[in-house]
């Protein structure tokens, strides 16, 4: 595909996939609650998205019905997929022989799966839609209590110092050109991990 740098790009990426095993009558309704479940993850980051329904002609092959979530990239100006939730009904169960006991008999099971958000992309979107004019990135009211209660991040001004500018120039200098990864573990150190260690104690 297009999308071969950057961390836009995942060749490979961690998240929570959401798998629902219900009665075949009820699968467009689980659909509906887990789409609701990743919505609410980009909801309380104040991310903009939208919802798409796709087209048989873009569906995987075991599924019926799928909505796409997409989250807004500034950078790119457009948005791009983040979350992919999908019902496949009792096409999966067919094929494995998955059954369960009703008034009716032995009947397949109806089965979902989705994900609850693509990690590595949700950090770009979460970082691109909070960046200021000052390069700081505002930190969401949810995560701050994660943050040391910090309201900005201002170290990617000094990362982007270290690595844009300085690092490329001290490359094969000997012990100079670990000078910036040194740096980000003090400043990571005093700021963030040194005031949590205090907190717990006291």
């Amino acid at each position: 595909g297009k999308d071969t740098k950057g961390m836009i790009r995942q060749h490979q990426f961690y998240k929570v996939e959401l798998v629902s095993i219900v009665k075949p009558n009820d699968c467009i309704k689980e659909l509906d609650r887990m789409l609701t479940c990743a919505e609410k993850i980009l909801e309380k980051l104040d991310i903009p998205y939208q919802v798409i329904l796709l087209s048989s002609g873009d569906m995987g092959f075991s599924a019926e019905k799928t909505f796409d979530i997409e989250a807004w990239i500034p950078s790119e100006n457009k948005y791009r997929e983040i979350s992919s939730c999908s019902s496949c009904g009792s096409f999966q169960s067919r094929r494995m022989d998955a059954k369960y006991k009703s008034a009716n008999g032995s009947e397949y099971v109806g089965t979902l799966n989705g994900s609850g958000l693509a990690v590595g992309r949700l950090m770009v979107a979460l970082l691109e839609n909070n960046q200021n004019e000052d390069g700081s990135i505002t930190i969401p009211s949810i995560l701050k209590k994660y943050m040391n209660n910090l309201d900005k991040i201002w170290l990617l001004l000094l990362f982007n110092w270290l690595f844009y500018y300085n690092y490329p120039r001290m490359s094969g200098q000997g012990i100079a050109q670990f000078i910036p990864l040194i740096l980000i573990f003090v400043i990571f150190y005093f700021f963030l991990i040194r005031p949590q260690q205090k907190r717990v104690k006291e």
